[in-house]
């Protein structure tokens, strides 16, 4: 039973709920909608068990005093504090709001321009001109980059009209396919778990 109950609990919510978006009979509606309700209590429980994880890895380092081990401190002491604020106070009170708004929000800024240097340095790779391919990319690339400021309407007015064209008409259509790709991929995923085929969110995967 510890490769047929999952599959078998994967095969059963499944296929309920897929039921309930195809059949109109009122008893598999209301049992589809109770099953998607219990995901919230699934992803509660999965975060809480990150966070234990987590507490548990670090705690580790801090006691055996590995490389960068006050960091892992720092995180600990936050990940309490502010974890017992939460419950103590809401996540809406005054005191929990000051702290995400005015230390995490800016953290958080902080390591996301980070990555402005990493995108530099992919697109210098990316418009090295090797093949027309690339030269199409590092002209549609500058034009489309001269057209979301101003020195691109400074040097013509249809730079930031090609600009917009090339957003709203051949990058819209590659985001479009790009979707649909990735959504049907979603649905063969989802079909091979509920059939039994796809087992690796299962430890040991498909032993």
């Amino acid at each position: 039973m510890k490769r047929e109950g999952p599959i078998a609990v994967a095969f059963l919510s499944g296929m309920i709920v897929l039921c309930g978006y195809f059949f109109k009979a009122k008893p598999i509606i209301d049992l589809a909608a109770q099953i998607v309700r219990w995901r919230i209590i699934v992803a509660a429980f999965a975060l809480a068990l990150g966070g234990v994880n987590m507490f548990r890895l670090h705690g580790r380092v801090v006691v055996e005093k590995r490389k960068n081990w006050p960091y892992s401190a720092i995180f600990i002491i936050a990940f309490v504090a502010y974890f017992i604020l939460g419950v103590t106070k809401s996540p809406t009170s005054a005191q929990y709001m000051y702290i995400w708004q005015n230390v995490y929000q800016p953290a958080a800024s902080t390591m996301y321009s980070f990555t402005l240097f990493y995108m530099t340095s992919a697109c210098w790779r990316a418009f090295r001109i090797r093949n027309w391919q690339a030269g199409v990319m590092m002209v549609t690339g500058v034009v489309v980059l001269l057209g979301q400021v101003g020195l691109g309407s400074a040097i013509s007015p249809f730079i930031p009209k090609f600009a917009g064209w090339i957003v709203a008409n051949p990058n819209a259509a590659a985001i479009r396919a790009i979707t649909i790709g990735g959504s049907l991929g979603m649905v063969m995923m989802s079909m091979r778990v509920i059939l039994g085929l796809e087992r690796t969110y299962m430890a040991g995967g498909n032993d």
